[in-house]
């Protein structure tokens, strides 16, 4: 496949851990709980990104089942790549494959005239 964007609206996030309750204490979050983390994540994401934005997550994007990984993906605005993370290995279904543009370990892109490559290194 050819990953050319032109960069105009292309945006990269990582570790958004959305539904996970430990990452507030583990890393020092500044949210009371998960709701509120959760809430506040999708409202900072939807302010910046447009419906036809790209956006390359590259991992740990969220924990929990389908209908956590789901309530999440009508909510946030844009075409998700997702670079999968160590949290989000044993949580993916089929069943929301198809509300990513693409799902991989790792990837090359080129926006603009940058070539970048795409992974999730927790431990680097």
């Amino acid at each position: 496949m050819n990953y050319k964007f032109d960069g105009d609206r292309v945006f990269f996030t990582s570790d958004t851990h959305f539904y996970h309750a430990n990452i507030i204490n583990f890393c020092g979050r500044p949210f009371k709980n998960v709701d509120v983390m959760n809430e506040t994540l999708i409202a900072n994401w939807n302010s910046v990104v447009g419906p036809d934005d790209i956006v390359f997550h590259l991992g740990d994007f969220c924990l929990g089942g389908s209908a956590e990984w789901t309530n999440i993906l009508n909510r946030l605005n844009g075409k998700i790549y997702l670079i999968v993370g160590n949290h989000d290995i044993k949580n993916l279904r089929q069943g929301y494959y198809s509300r990513f543009e693409h799902i991989a370990m790792q990837m090359h892109v080129e926006v603009g005239k940058q070539k970048i490559y795409l992974n999730h290194c927790p431990n680097c």
